[in-house]
């Protein structure tokens, strides 16, 4: 467990960013002032620290098949 201060909290609106004072569970939020808090985490009321159990994320990963195209408008061109 550890203690840090936000100096500020944000959520979005659309793709914007909007200072709020408070965030409910399930927001997305922008938390400023504190380096050590990774996904997965909880944030916790300093007066009531009860945590969730952590959980794992995996790393992000993209995956592509690369195929020559066999359908049977291969090659030929469109009309305008």
């Amino acid at each position: 467990m550890k203690t840090s201060r936000v100096t500020k909290l944000m959520a979005f609106e659309g793709l914007k960013r909007a200072e709020i004072e408070e965030a409910r569970a399930g927001e997305i939020i922008v938390l400023s002032g504190s380096r050590t808090v990774t996904i997965g985490e909880t944030i916790a009321d300093l007066e009531n620290p009860v945590a969730l159990p952590p959980i794992a994320v995996d790393e992000p990963t993209v995956s592509m098949t690369f195929r020559v195209n066999d359908s049977p408008f291969a090659g030929l061109e469109g009309s305008t």
